[in-house]
């Protein structure tokens, strides 16, 4: 419905008409129930407390099990010690652990376009939540395509009237760098820091968050990497090693490495490409931004298998927006090695005046939200 409501034109290859049954109401009463639940442990104990997190745990694993072998998986069976198919469960069901998901992802996109027509940004989005710079109080008032008036209606049931909201803000922070769908790095204590697989710049003893200064240094550890960032944590030993190698359970420094390019989700539109410098961690970089479009492959961009030099754009935000029309500025990394026709190759570089900054990613200064669908 909100694919056509935007222009799209679906051609549909083949029509699931679930039966649908009288319904007793068990999985519902359930649900409401462990909600409640995680409300009164979350005042009574806090948020982050066993017990809220226990609930939550509880209240997704729901929707596991009605995933659960949609998309086969083996698992190793301790009777054989061999691989085996996991199997589905007694209440595996793919519409409805589709639906599970298709819904707030529905009430993200529909919000991002209104968004958009509005004049505001959508800089990073996931299953259920997204990074804007839209006031709360404007995103509330959306009415997203029809769609809000019925979620409100589902918050209010599991609420028992009392709460009808269906978004809240996470986080809030007036610097933003947003390396990846998974990597965001708000500068101040209490924004948001999504690490993308990352296992350090967690917070020290003592601390309740990550501290601003050790955010900026995580900033500017992936703006200047020439290389993959490493790192070391704290790893349990895998139940697979523990059998192939008839190792006890036990903790080991794992030593990793990772590089956070972007997804490429959406493709850059590398003629609206620009640089902006800002301070961070004691140096100024340069980080290059540019609008995204949809499709496999912007104009300009080689394919991913190309010669490195001129290796496919790695855009660090992206826009999420129905239709073809729409543009929106959004802020980007170039990668070493890319965008050679356009000059900004991407080497690592020092910014005017600034020794040590090097040309890399994408920021954006200004008071920026994390909301997430309850």
């Amino acid at each position: 419905m909100l694919a056509l409501r935007l222009g799209a034109r679906i051609h549909a290859i083949r029509f699931v008409i679930p039966a649908v049954y009288e319904r007793d109401g068990v999985l519902l009463a359930a649900y409401k129930g462990l909600i409640e639940q995680r409300a009164r442990d979350a005042k009574t104990y806090g948020k982050k407390s066993p017990q809220e997190l226990g609930d939550k745990l509880m209240n997704n694993a729901g929707y596991g099990k009605h995933g659960q072998d949609v998309s086969p998986k083996t698992v190793r069976s301790l009777r054989s010690l061999e691989m085996e198919d996991r199997g589905t469960s007694q209440v595996t069901n793919p519409v409805v652990a589709a639906m599970s998901t298709a819904l707030p992802r529905v009430l993200l996109l529909a919000a991002a376009n209104q968004l958009h027509s509005l004049g505001y940004h959508v800089y990073s989005e996931t299953t259920d939540g997204f990074i804007s710079d839209a006031p709360a109080d404007v995103l509330a008032a959306l009415d997203l395509f029809g769609f809000a008036d019925r979620m409100r209606y589902v918050r209010a049931y599991y609420s028992d009237g009392t709460d009808a909201k269906i978004w809240e803000i996470k986080h809030t922070q007036h610097r933003l760098l947003n390396q990846t769908t998974r990597l965001n790095i708000g500068f101040e204590e209490g924004g948001v820091l999504a690490r993308g697989g990352f296992k350090g710049y967690k917070p020290l003893p003592g601390e309740k968050d990550v501290s601003g200064e050790r955010r900026e240094q995580f900033a500017h550890d992936v703006v200047t990497r020439d290389a993959p960032l490493g790192y070391v944590s704290r790893d349990w030993v895998s139940p697979a090693d523990m059998l192939d190698y008839d190792e006890d359970m036990h903790v080991y420094e794992g030593r990793h490495a990772a590089n956070p390019n972007f997804d490429m989700k959406r493709s850059p539109d590398l003629d609206t490409m620009h640089d902006i410098e800002f301070a961070c961690a004691g140096d100024v970089v340069r980080v290059a931004n540019y609008e995204t479009r949809t499709g496999s492959r912007a104009r300009g961009v080689p394919p991913p298998q190309s010669d490195h030099r001129e290796a496919s754009a790695r855009a660090q935000a992206r826009l999420h927006r129905g239709g073809g029309a729409r543009r929106e500025l959004l802020w980007a990394r170039a990668d070493r090695h890319r965008f050679r026709p356009l000059g900004c190759d991407g080497a690592p570089q020092r910014a005017r005046g600034h020794p040590g900054a090097r040309r890399p990613l994408r920021y954006r200064s200004a008071e920026v939200h994390k909301f997430v669908h309850r």
